[in-house]
């Protein structure tokens, strides 16, 4: 597992982290409950589910059990951990560093109006679309876990990190669609880290509308300061009726 968190790690990559804020090592009552758990309730709407489990799911210690992708046939890495205490830890490089070269990303470049100061700043991108996915199967996943009690009976902590952003230019992946100027992040540490303090009730009956908020506040970081919520707003209506 290290060496494929070490790969993982050699991408643009995502951390996610949902916990209950109140400590309960025997929340879940053994690795096989636990099991159990994440296949109820994981999140299928794009044809690769959330989280993605390998047919093992193999106990990793004796309060945890983990699963992890290196590759598949496809270019996929990622490796999560689920504890006992309800704790979630995942971690997955980027679709876009791994389906995506850098003519690729020249061709994204030449949709977009640039300074020519700007222009070669550019050598990663992020996806609008499966990023607004992404944090939509999170927030829904942790929603699924909190309705069934397996996030405590108060508040809930989700925490979104993404590596490797400086000089990273956000793009549609529709073709009909563009953004009309480069939105970059320009964060000199090379990561974001988002952390929100939930309430569960508020969890369990809003959370696309918090998926969308928070989506949103993380295009700001890329310096996109006013984008369409409505226009969102469908686009993730569209996802969770796999309209897409």
């Amino acid at each position: 597992m290290k060496d494929l968190i070490k790969k993982i790690k050699g991408y643009g990559h995502w951390r996610i982290l949902i916990r209950p804020n109140n400590f309960d090592e025997h929340l879940i009552s053994s690795v096989q409950e636990a099991r159990q758990i994440i296949e109820e309730n994981k999140v299928l709407l794009r044809g690769w589910d959330y989280p993605h489990s390998d047919r093992e799911l193999k106990a990793s210690s004796a309060n945890s059990i983990e699963s992890a992708c290196d590759g598949a046939g496809l270019p996929v890495y990622e490796y999560w951990r689920y504890y006992l205490s309800g704790q979630f830890v995942h971690y997955f490089a980027m679709r876009e560093d791994c389906r995506i070269d850098l003519e690729g990303i020249e061709k994204i470049k030449e949709r977009i109006v640039f300074s020519e100061n700007r222009v070669h700043e550019v050598k990663s991108v992020l996806g609008v679309l499966s990023t607004l996915n992404t944090f939509t199967e999170v927030f829904l996943f942790a929603s699924r876990l909190a309705q069934r009690g397996r996030l405590g009976n108060e508040s809930v902590h989700i925490e979104i990190t993404l590596e490797k952003v400086k000089n990273r230019m956000l793009y549609v992946e529709n073709l009909n669609r563009d953004l009309h100027r480069p939105y970059v992040c320009s964060f000199s540490e090379d990561k974001i880290v988002m952390a929100f303090d939930l309430n569960k009730n508020d969890l369990i009956s809003n959370y696309a509308e918090l998926a969308l908020d928070s989506v949103i506040k993380l295009f700001g970081y890329f310096n996109w300061e006013n984008p369409s919520r409505a226009i969102l707003n469908d686009d993730q209506l569209k996802f969770l009726e796999k309209r897409l």
